[in-house]
């Protein structure tokens, strides 16, 4: 059972975001590559993730995934 939604108050936190437009062959092949460069980048400005990465879909996926 879900439980019941509630308002919460929560700190701002720095994200990144990287657009990518890619069909649904590419999206296996780019997404783990990008992941790591973003890892990269992150580790060499000696900071590390607060939370989980995750992707959000612009659209329904069909002939291409429009991520952002």
């Amino acid at each position: 059972m879900l439980e019941k939604p509630q308002i919460i108050q929560a700190t701002a936190k720095p994200t990144v975001i990287v657009h990518l437009t890619l069909s649904e062959d590419e999206i296996q092949n780019v997404m783990g590559p990008t992941l790591q460069e973003l890892m990269s980048a992150v580790a060499a400005q000696g900071m590390a993730p607060t939370g989980p990465w995750f992707t959000h879909h612009l659209r329904k996926p069909s002939d291409t995934f429009v991520s952002r």
